[in-house]
């Protein structure tokens, strides 16, 4: 069985344009832009894994769950199986802040 991860597509919606939450980990610059991902713990719900994930890797606690994408494993196939989420946040985050990971 595979270990199930959660992605989360955290956007906003500033002056007309959609806007999609993207990072780079200053540790790792090979990696590149990525969004907000990781691995649930064993017996760890999806959307509860999202929002954790949320708050270790980008320090949101405010986010609000839309939807989980449909068919998502279908176009991101790896050695997980991956649940896909849009997301938004209930108050507008800063266009740029620096966060301290505190997850594994």
């Amino acid at each position: 069985m595979k270990r199930r991860r959660v992605v989360a597509y955290v956007t906003r919606v500033r002056d007309g344009r959609t806007e999609l939450l993207v990072f780079e980990d200053p540790e790792h610059p090979y990696i590149g832009v990525q969004v907000p991902a990781g691995r649930l713990d064993a017996g760890e719900e999806l959307e509860p894994g999202l929002l954790r994930e949320l708050e270790e890797e980008a320090g949101l606690t405010n986010a609000r769950i839309v939807q989980e994408l449909p068919a998502f494993e279908n176009h991101y196939p790896s050695r997980y199986e991956n649940h896909g989420f849009h997301v938004v946040l209930e108050e507008e985050p800063p266009d740029e802040w620096e966060h301290v990971v505190v997850g594994q």
